[in-house]
């Protein structure tokens, strides 16, 4: 019981470095929302043509928001984790993503996406400054490189997760067009199921996910529970 109470544990830690993942997935996000029927229902408005879009006020405010965020935040976190401490300045970054997040899926308007997304990347630039610094200092000197690397290669890798979801959207959407709504099997329902299956795996569970998908990387693991017991 006990052994497998510390391969879990030695896993979760390894999973929080590949969590990064899901800020690169959600970087081109609202871009990509531009071009999902039901979400311009919701929060777009009709031109004088008659089509429904994101206004341009609107889009600008989304992807300002980021890089506003993550701009204070970059500016700011020094002078927080010299007041409050740098483990405690972390712990506010995650509270501050998990509310962020929470309030952009709630959204009833796009101001409301746009206040979430500010208080998501706040807390995310705070997390990114601080966690690096963090681990440096905790991680030992065989394992500080590959643990650094892990996170900035994670992101790159939701963005290619979110690029596949992009290129899969717009074509199921022309494609059910043409067909009328069919209900025939295609290779772009395929392609969308791996996608899905890909966004399900990065949020499931940790150490379940782990587990079964990371079994090679039990060295590394075990690697890393050595530096956090070394600290």
């Amino acid at each position: 019981m006990m052994s497998n109470y510390v391969c879990n544990v030695r896993m979760f830690r390894l999973l929080i470095l590949i969590l990064p993942i899901n800020f690169g997935y959600e970087v081109p996000l609202l871009g990509n929302c531009l071009a999902i029927p039901s979400f311009l229902q919701k929060f777009g408005s009709e031109t004088p043509g008659g089509k429904i879009e994101i206004s341009t006020h609107f889009q600008q405010l989304w992807n300002g928001a980021a890089t506003v965020s993550i701009f204070v935040a970059a500016y700011s976190a020094g002078f927080a984790s010299d007041i409050l401490g740098r483990l405690l300045v972390i712990y506010i970054g995650c509270i501050l993503c998990i509310v962020g997040v929470v309030v952009q899926s709630f959204a009833e308007s796009a101001m409301t996406i746009f206040g979430g997304k500010l208080v998501s990347s706040l807390g995310f630039g705070l997390g990114h400054v601080l966690a690096p610094v963090f681990i440096a200092k905790i991680a030992s000197d065989e394992l500080r490189g590959a643990c650094l690397t892990l996170i900035n290669n994670m992101i790159v890798l939701g963005l290619i997760l979110m690029l596949g979801r992009i290129l899969a959207v717009p074509e199921a959407a022309v494609e059910q067009e043409h067909s009328g709504f069919q209900d025939e099997a295609s290779y772009l329902d395929c392609f969308k199921g791996i996608v899905v299956m890909a966004y399900l795996a990065q949020q499931s569970d940790g150490s379940m996910f782990a587990a079964a998908y990371l079994s090679r990387v039990d060295p590394m693991a075990i690697l890393i529970d050595v530096s956090f017991r070394q600290t």
